[in-house]
């Protein structure tokens, strides 16, 4: 049983002290969730390149170096190339978004405006955003483009670890293994 309002009081602050960090420990998590996996991505690019630069060179009798320039060389055309059929793709389905979103604010309007509270609705909401049509098209249209770069970041980055990683592995493989304990060094090789 709880004698006093102090020791109440310190019992609270230590749930509410757990409570936050909890919190702050599943923030940091979901936060940390994208840059592992980006990371993770990387790795996945830098065994595939580097296995692709060892069966080339085995089979083509290159040193293994020139068999990764080579195999990054053929990689990076082979995304120059999927970037550039990809972009008229894309370019043309966002033009057509922004038509498309633009037609249907446009219907929107008017058959709000046929009705007594629709234009009491479009003047409030003209009021709150200045112009909404424009408003409304333009954040749509800025939302697909920073969503849109912030995939490409993301490639771009994997791509970035995955060749770095591929050009000498054994170096973070050690690096790696370090961290684990030396009991468990042997185990984590293994792996």
């Amino acid at each position: 049983m709880i004698d006093t309002h102090e020791e109440f009081a310190a019992r609270v602050r230590t749930v509410i002290g757990m409570a936050m960090v909890a919190l702050l420990a599943a923030t940091v998590v979901a936060l940390a969730a994208d840059v592992l996996l980006i990371f993770f991505g990387g790795i996945l690019l830098a065994i595939l390149l580097r296995g692709v630069a060892d069966q080339a060179s085995a089979h083509f009798g290159l040193s293994p170096r020139i068999a990764l320039a080579i195999v990054l060389l053929a990689f990076a055309i082979l995304v120059a190339l999927a970037g550039w059929l990809l972009a008229t793709q894309i370019a043309y389905q966002l033009e057509e978004l922004g038509t498309s979103l633009a037609q249907m604010w446009q219907q929107l309007k008017e058959q709000l405006q046929r009705e007594m509270w629709g234009r009491q609705l479009l003047a409030l909401v003209a009021r709150m955003q200045g112009d909404a049509a424009g408003a409304g098209v333009t954040s749509g249209v800025s939302h697909a483009f920073a969503t849109t770069l912030g995939a490409l970041v993301n490639v771009a980055v994997v791509l970035f670890i995955g060749a770095y990683v591929a050009v000498n592995p054994r170096w973070y493989r050690r690096g790696l293994i370090r961290l684990f304990t030396p009991a468990r060094r042997a185990r984590a090789r293994e792996i």
